[in-house]
């Protein structure tokens, strides 16, 4: 009967884990699938620059500045504007997916990346859309990480409770085997 209950314990821990994997592969398609659906709505999205070139002030430098460039021999026109993203096509990479449930993944095997989307273009919006997606992907990691360990806490609490109760009967088996001997 022990033995019974310490693999029902196992059993349900290990339940658990395929449980926490099979959501986790799910958490990881679905974000995946989502990131990629918003860049290449993203890339249909009509921005100004667009529409409209850049039209950009260079600021006006100081004299002493001037005189500076002048003798370290860098040009004096002062930094070209440069936009906060490119606008031409990108590679975004796919996620790096290590199973947390496996215990030691084996090399290659172990790991795996979700496919990686090109974009005609490059916003300060898909930028977003893929820091937000790394963002919840790392909590998520975290997350999943807290799970496991209180599904071994669990597991590890089960089985003391289980090995104090076996003690406790054999404990009283034997005092009442000493009442009436």
């Amino acid at each position: 009967m022990q033995k019974e209950e310490t693999a029902g314990i196992d059993q349900n821990a290990d339940q658990l884990k395929a449980c926490v994997s099979e959501a986790t592969q799910h958490f990881i398609t679905s974000l995946a699938s989502l990131t990629e659906k918003l860049l290449l709505e993203m890339d249909d999205a009509l921005t100004v620059d667009d529409v409209l070139p850049a039209d950009v002030q260079i600021p006006k430098e100081k004299l002493s500045t001037l005189i500076r460039r002048n003798r370290a021999g860098r040009p004096l026109d002062g930094a070209e504007f440069k936009p906060l993203t490119e606008g031409s096509s990108r590679v975004w990479s796919g996620i790096t997916v290590i199973d947390p449930t496996d215990p030691k993944p084996q090399g290659e095997a172990g790991i795996h990346i979700t496919a990686s989307v090109t974009t005609c273009k490059t916003t300060l919006g898909h930028v977003s859309a893929v820091d937000a997606r790394d963002s919840a992907y790392s909590k998520f990691l975290q997350d999943v990480e807290l799970e496991l360990s209180n599904i071994q806490e669990e597991t590890k609490r089960n089985h003391f409770e289980a090995q104090r109760w076996k003690e406790w009967w054999i404990q009283s088996v034997h005092n009442i085997k000493g009442l009436y001997m």
